[in-house]
């Protein structure tokens, strides 16, 4: 659980997707980012002399005026933001996959700052996605089920045809 290593590599890797114009790498490691800074908070104990993967030069303001729970919940906004940003560029290319796992992550990350009111509503948005997510998968699957009817039932047309051309052909003999 290297928290600061993977965060580098993610900012590493966003800023490639950024310069290489890869929306949906950008969304991913935006995402990832505020995943990240979610997990750190929650696997911080509430009393810690070290929060890890949070910069040290903010740890140290939090710990010098004795505020380490302070340098705990300091994570959340980090992850809110990274996970906003990750949501705008989801919508922006309509990648429903992606956004259901952000909403989620804002839905918990609000919960945990106690924001219920912005957990509720990303929680709803998260079922909607879902939601919308399951229809069009069941429209693939109707679809494909429809399509695979018709082939069969052309099929069996076919074959009927087929013998039936043939009883034709011995009856003329």
């Amino acid at each position: 659980k290297n928290y600061e290593m993977a965060i580098d590599y993610l900012l590493k890797s966003f800023k490639i997707a950024q310069d290489i114009g890869d929306k949906r790498g950008t969304a991913i490691n935006l995402a990832n980012i505020g995943g990240c800074f979610l997990l750190i908070f929650k696997d911080t104990p509430e009393k810690t002399s070290k929060v890890t993967g949070y910069p040290e030069h903010t740890i140290k303001e939090y710990k010098s005026t004795g505020a380490i729970h302070s340098a705990k919940t300091a994570l959340l906004p980090n992850a809110i933001t990274y996970l906003q940003k990750s949501l705008v560029v989801c919508k922006e290319i309509h990648t429903m996959d992606l956004m259901l796992e952000v909403y989620k992550n804002l839905a918990d990350a609000y919960e945990l700052s106690g924001n219920y009111k912005q957990a509720l509503e990303n929680t709803n948005n998260y079922w909607v996605i879902k939601d919308s997510i399951f229809s069009i998968d069941n429209e693939k699957k109707i679809a494909a089920l429809s399509y695979n009817y018709e082939i069969e039932k052309k099929q069996s047309r076919i074959l009927f045809l087929e013998k039936d051309n043939q009883i034709n052909a011995t009856k003329i003999k």
